[in-house]
């Protein structure tokens, strides 16, 4: 059924679903052509996989095939709304059993996506009140995408203060919270006016939907399908210029409903103002939030996070985009039937495949892949980070410093490694060193050749499942991912004072600063240790009281800061 595709002319093949009587209620039933890419208009179709045993017969140009279930749905659909033009689907336009081709295909996936008129992104059949959550979406989010929300969410928290205390100003100055600044404006007023006066409308009506628990369920129970869990919708998603959900007998652009997650945004939710309007227009009613009470991280999955990024003109690394794949979720991420897409499925939506000179090659093993895609990353990417090589991996025959990536984004990690956003805690101070010192020339070998200074070495560690979680104030239960109260941090400090004093290291402030990794930051704010903070430390290392009347000012706003000091 397949003949070879001329690169020379850039040909693409392309399917038509047949609407002739015989087969309008019968079997599927498509007509296969090349096309030159680019001549042809044609939309293209996103979706998940599935099961690879449980398959469907269909004819193609009169020959019968068989797909996967889930694509015949899909196509099936496509055919429900009468789509009459040609049809770009993976499954069957290009040659699944020709490795050489595919390797060609994928590497030019981003232009298929790109020059497609419309991108159809199956979710499969209504479930767990779907219908619910379109119906209301293609409405409400139609209107949220009218007034800009994707765009207002983009912006600063100082952007969208001004913006909102303006308008509070000008049309509800009894709502407003503070008084409002008169001074010259930072942005253009008149592109978000339309925002906020969607927002603040929204905050004084308060929609009930917008906060019911079967809302939040049904957007639950949708961002957790496992098409936004599947890695190449994250390439299909971020290039297309026009995408459509498709779900059950429903269809909504996607902008519409990523306009409504972005009421949910934590730029917009760091906002105060729209909970004190919300406050004003109904004093004593109970604060109900829009959209929170689902898992929020789902708002942040790589495929609709890349997306707004793109849309902002932002453009991510191959590197970063894979840490999103690792980010902390309860459910997998970046999934691949074939390892080795975990790579090759988001190079063309990466913005440094060319420069770290790598494209899809399904003649490389699994191994080579991963070898190569590290070793590209310690070469070129100052932010990489060796650390995730430590975790376990399920791979047999990976160099040791070579992570697991499927396992990494279908498990997650129970910590993130310990250099991850802490550029104090590593002796290069994220300082790039030339690469023909960080690796060695040999592209095909095993081994890792590292330039360095030996400072010393480990001669004990202590034996805890718990460590700093810095960032969030608390500490990180690697066994459970969970962030506990910052209370909790008693039992670990006594731990590492004890561990210390019997490894006959007795210097306080030595201790103090390792522990805290020679920083202390919170709320934004960085510094290096200091010695107000290192007195009280140690104050209370030695379960000494703090006497409030003894402290400066800035000594009680820095203690006020640090509530964990008081529970020593």
């Amino acid at each position: 059924m397949y003949r070879r595709l001329n690169r020379e002319k850039r040909e693409i093949r392309l399917i038509r679903i047949s609407f002739d009587d015989q087969s309008e209620d019968g079997p599927l039933s498509l007509q296969l052509e090349h096309h030159q890419h680019g001549e042809t208009p044609y939309v293209a179709l996103s979706y998940v996989w599935g099961d690879p045993d449980n398959q469907v017969a269909i004819f193609v140009n009169k020959i019968q095939f068989s797909i996967l279930q889930n694509l015949y749905h899909a196509l099936e659909r496509l055919r429900q709304q009468r789509t009459e033009g040609w049809v770009w689907v993976d499954a069957i336009c290009i040659d699944q059993a020709n490795d050489d081709e595919k390797s060609w295909e994928v590497n030019r996936m981003r232009e298929v996506f790109q020059k497609a008129e419309t991108v159809y992104h199956w979710l499969g059949p209504e479930a767990d009140d779907s219908d619910f959550l379109l119906d209301w979406a293609a409405e409400f989010g139609r209107e949220a995408f009218r007034a800009d929300m994707l765009g207002f969410a983009a912006k600063s928290p100082n952007e969208q203060e001004e913006c909102l205390l303006r308008f509070l100003g000008e049309k509800h100055p009894d709502l407003a919270p503070k008084p409002i600044s008169r001074g010259p404006s930072s942005s253009d007023m008149s592109s978000t006016h339309k925002t906020a006066s969607f927002l603040v409308q929204l905050a004084i009506q308060d929609p009930p939907d917008l906060s019911s628990t079967r809302m939040n369920k049904a957007m639950d129970a949708f961002l957790r399908r496992s098409f936004f869990q599947r890695l190449w919708i994250v390439q299909e998603l971020a290039v297309s210029r026009h995408s459509v959900f498709l779900c059950g007998n429903r269809r909504l652009p996607v902008d519409h409903i990523e306009s409504v997650l972005a009421l949910t945004g934590r730029r917009l939710w760091g906002q105060t103002i729209l909970h004190d309007v919300k406050a004003n227009a109904h004093p004593g009613a109970t604060n109900r939030e829009w959209l929170r009470d689902f898992n929020r991280n789902l708002i942040d999955i790589p495929a609709l996070e890349l997306r707004r990024r793109r849309l902002q003109g932002h453009y991510s690394s191959l590197f970063s985009i894979l840490e999103l794949g690792i980010g902390v979720y309860d459910m997998p991420m970046l999934v691949a039937a074939d390892p080795r897409d975990i790579v090759f499925g988001v190079l063309g939506v990466s913005c440094n495949a060319t420069v770290l000179n790598l494209s899809a090659d399904y003649s490389k093993s699994t191994i080579h892949v991963f070898t190569a895609v590290t070793r590209a990353f310690i070469r070129h990417c100052i932010d990489y980070r060796l650390g995730y090589s430590f975790f376990p991996k399920n791979l047999d025959g990976l160099p040791s410093w070579v992570p697991d990536w499927p396992r990494l984004c279908r498990e997650g990690v129970p910590y993130f490694p310990v250099s991850r956003g802490y550029p104090q805690f590593k002796a290069s101070l994220n300082t790039q060193q030339p690469p023909e010192h960080l690796v060695g020339e040999v592209e095909d070998s095993p081994t890792l050749l590292l330039s360095g200074f030996r400072l010393g070495s480990i001669a004990s560690v202590l034996d805890t499942q718990l460590i700093f979680c810095q960032s969030r104030g608390g500490i990180l239960n690697t066994s459970t991912r969970f962030i506990f109260d910052e209370r909790e941090t008693v039992t670990l400090t006594n731990e590492v004072q004890k561990f210390c004093y019997e490894k006959g290291i007795t210097k306080d402030e030595t201790i103090i600063r390792t522990c805290l990794m020679d920083d202390i930051t919170l709320h934004g704010i960085c510094a290096r240790t200091n010695r107000t903070f290192l007195g009280i430390a140690q104050k209370t290392f030695h379960g000494q009281e703090c006497i409030e009347e003894d402290l400066k000012p800035e000594d009680m706003e820095l203690l006020s800061q640090y509530e964990d000091l008081k529970y020593q």
